[in-house]
């Protein structure tokens, strides 16, 4: 991670915000870690793994990458590799949703 202050990073705003996806920028000011960049894949990614792993609610996320709609947060964790957070269900929330899943099959069928 390359580290530049605040003034550095405004003056030079092309050249540091020019790297990779594995690369990030912390921004400094009076010496303190005030903001950091990374590419927007980089981003959406952590956003992804943050909303997989419950730190983030469903409404945040779709805020923070633009989705208007649920499927489209489904599709963005597929297309990255991160597991919905419906798949780690507890044994008792997968038993409850094993035995609703055929009064809901009735109902919508």
């Amino acid at each position: 991670m390359k580290t530049v202050s605040a003034t550095e990073a405004k003056n030079r705003f092309g050249e540091h915000f020019d790297f990779g996806n594995d690369e990030s920028l912390l921004i400094e000011s009076h010496g303190s870690p005030s903001h950091m960049a990374f590419t927007a894949s980089t981003g959406r990614r952590l956003v992804l793994v943050a909303f997989s792993a419950g730190e983030i609610s469903r409404y945040e996320a779709m805020e923070l990458l633009g989705f208007e709609w649920y499927g489209q947060l489904l599709d963005a964790l597929a297309e990255h590799g991160v597991d919905r957070p419906d798949a780690h269900l507890t044994a008792d929330d997968a038993a409850a949703l094993e035995h609703a899943m055929p009064v809901l099959d009735e109902a919508i069928g």
